[in-house]
């Protein structure tokens, strides 16, 4: 998954909030999920999220 800014360098993702927080699966107020805007991803991909800028990513 690419991103073109740094605004969204701290997502989370719903497997690792679950594992952390199971409680959160039936309650969408848990504080886990952040504020409503925010995103989340059900897993993460298999190079992980990098920006357009990563080095690795313009190879």
């Amino acid at each position: 998954m690419l991103f073109h800014t740094e605004a969204w360098t701290d997502l989370a993702g719903k497997t690792q909030i679950l594992q952390k927080w199971p409680e959160a699966v039936v309650d969408p107020d848990h504080p886990a999920w952040g504020p409503e805007e925010a995103f989340h991803f059900w897993g993460e991909p298999l190079y992980g999220y990098y920006l357009n800028d990563d080095a690795w990513a313009n190879g």
